[in-house]
């Protein structure tokens, strides 16, 4: 546009599209003299010009946890905890494209509830309740495998079969290997039973971990203390 003195006002031509899409109030019967409307439609065109060439900042990429992933497709729904904290800081499992998944498991053992092996004379208990284990175990593993690494006689282990003695002369079917089942209420947990047989592939397929497993070594006499959610995990 000029004005009568030849002097530019605007140039519309860089936006004559746009104009074109502009919707007044009485719809495509624009009167093209009425210079109010036109600088009103110009002037919104020009506004909405310069938001959409306003910089936009990028969304920053959210870290994938190489691990929780891995886990992930293997249908295990894998939980981290924030950077600092125990569980996090102390679980060594870790993926290898060769190897698959080697995880971290925490072995409870406890100790039998009958008085005739627990207790003194005095009523006093000889044994802890349980006893804590740590190993490493391959996802490609069975659960035997796992025991018998500890239990069995192996180069490096005669201190923890030592204090596994009692589990270590049981038969293996008399023990019972439990995972907690998660989500659960913490005054009434129940439990998944595994089968000594099976893989950690197989059993922790389907299941949530927090950082890696946690599993509970009972004997048969003993299952009653561990409500169990339903029967055996193949």
């Amino acid at each position: 546009l000029q004005s009568r003195k030849g002097k530019s006002i605007i140039d519309i031509s860089l936006i004559a599209d746009e104009v074109r899409e502009v919707d007044f109030e009485d719809d495509m019967n624009v009167d093209t003299q009425d210079s109010s409307q036109k600088n009103n439609a110009i002037n919104g065109l020009l506004g909405n010009k310069q938001q959409r060439t306003a910089a936009v900042p990028l969304r920053k990429k959210e870290a994938v946890d190489h691990l929780t992933r891995q886990a992930e497709l293997g249908g295990i729904f894998l939980l981290r905890m924030p950077q600092g904290m125990g569980r996090r800081a102390s679980n060594t499992t870790k993926f290898s494209k060769k190897n698959g998944i080697t995880w971290k498991v925490e072995f409870n053992f406890h100790f039998p509830s009958y008085s005739a092996i627990t207790k003194q004379e005095n009523g006093e208990s000889k044994l802890p309740k349980f006893l804590r284990v740590e190993s490493e175990m391959n996802e490609n593993s069975t659960w035997l495998d796992a025991l018998s690494k500890l239990l069995d006689v192996h180069p490096g282990n005669s201190a923890i079969r030592s204090q596994l003695k009692m589990f270590a002369n049981e038969r293996r079917e008399k023990l019972v290997m439990l995972m907690k089942r998660l989500p659960c209420s913490s005054a009434a947990p129940q439990y998944l039973q595994f089968d000594p047989n099976a893989t950690l592939k197989e059993s922790l397929k389907g299941r949530t971990i927090i950082e890696f497993p946690t599993v509970e070594v009972i004997f048969e006499a003993d299952k009653g203390r561990f409500p169990l959610f339903i029967g055996v995990v193949s």
